[in-house]
This record gives structure tokens, sequence and C-alpha cells, in this order.
């Protein structure tokens, strides 16, 4: 189904920005793992096989990189859209996560 692969790139290209920052930082595996309170063999695994981590994975790894989790969704979403050349679109019927909304 198209919705499934759409949400499984974007929670891949998540855990893969995820990743990123980690390292851009310079906060070693074994520093998120403590931090987040995950194991050290999930955060591995991640950085192996970035796909279907739980909300609550993505919500302690964000919370530890002191990261907006919502607005790292909302840059995973529109890089998949964008790579898959939908510009930013989803499928018709597709609901995919767009982060929290503002009231402005």
């Amino acid at each position: 189904m198209v919705k499934d692969v759409l949400h499984d790139e974007i929670s891949a290209e998540v855990v893969k920005l995820l990743i990123a920052e980690r390292k851009r930082r310079g906060i070693s595996g074994n520093s998120l793992a403590e931090k987040s309170g995950l194991s050290q063999s999930l955060i591995s695994t991640l950085e192996t096989n970035p796909w279907n981590p739980t909300l609550d994975t993505l919500l302690r790894m964000g919370d530890a990189l002191q990261i907006d989790i919502g607005e790292i969704i909302s840059k995973a979403r529109k890089k998949v859209l964008r790579k898959q050349g939908r510009g930013g679109k989803a499928p018709s019927g597709a609901v995919v996560p767009t982060g929290p909304k503002s009231n402005r």
C-alpha cells in the first residue's frame, strides 16, 4: 500500500535526521542511549536499520538531543515527498504526519 511505504520512508528519514544530528554534535551512541533511556543496542540497530521506530523511541531521542521531534518529522516528510517527485504533497488519501499546528 502506498501509504504504508510512505510512512515507512518518513519514519526512516526521521531516524536518519536524528542520527545525523547526534553525529553533528559529536555525541556518541552510548551517550545518546544514556540520555534517552534507550538501550545502546536499540540505538545501534536504528543506525543500521532505521525502519519503524516507535513514537516513544523517537520522542526519547528527540528529547535527549533537545530537538523538536515535530520539526524533524516535518523535515523528513518534505524530504521524502520531494525525493518521490511529489513536491511536498502526499498521495491522495494518504495521512502523513505534519507536526504540530500553530494557532497564529
